[in-house]
């Protein structure tokens, strides 16, 4: 017997929830980047990669142990996000040095489109960024960011 909660979708059991979430696929899309001289793959993240990222960019020592250090952190995430046709990583964490030199509305078009199909609310994403201002200007030169 199907439950029902009033709108025509059946309630989910446990265990097709997590035949749902063994079976997902994370989506990607190719998007056109004139400034870069053609097209890459976007791909979104999972729960644990986002998750993974975001504690990447937490201070593990001094005085803003426990705070984001988001420089840099769009070059850091792009990085991670452009694929191959097939899904696979084209780029290194090391490359978002190099990347973070593009033009800032570069980056942000890949993380948008990696927002969008994470089903991540871009509202979270600029709020993140926001975050990278204020923590900027409370920034002093004593400060450690993590290693990856």
């Amino acid at each position: 017997m199907e439950n029902e909660n009033g709108n025509g979708h059946k309630t989910l059991t446990r265990d097709q929830l997590l035949d749902a979430a063994k079976h997902a696929q994370i989506e990607r899309e190719r998007i056109v980047v004139p400034e870069l001289g053609g097209a890459i793959w976007v791909r979104g993240m999972s729960g644990v990669e986002r998750d993974k990222f975001e504690e990447g960019l937490r201070i593990r020592r001094g005085k803003r142990k426990g705070e984001a250090d988001l420089r840099n952190f769009r070059a850091q995430l792009a990085v991670r996000v452009i694929v191959d046709e097939h899904g696979a990583r084209l780029l290194n964490d090391l490359d978002a040095d190099v990347f973070g030199k593009l033009p800032a509305g570069v980056l942000d078009r890949i993380i948008g489109c990696c927002t969008e199909l994470s089903g991540k609310a871009q509202e979270e994403v600029d709020e993140l960024g926001n975050d990278s201002a204020s923590a900027e200007a409370g920034a002093d030169s004593s400060s450690t960011s993590p290693s990856n």
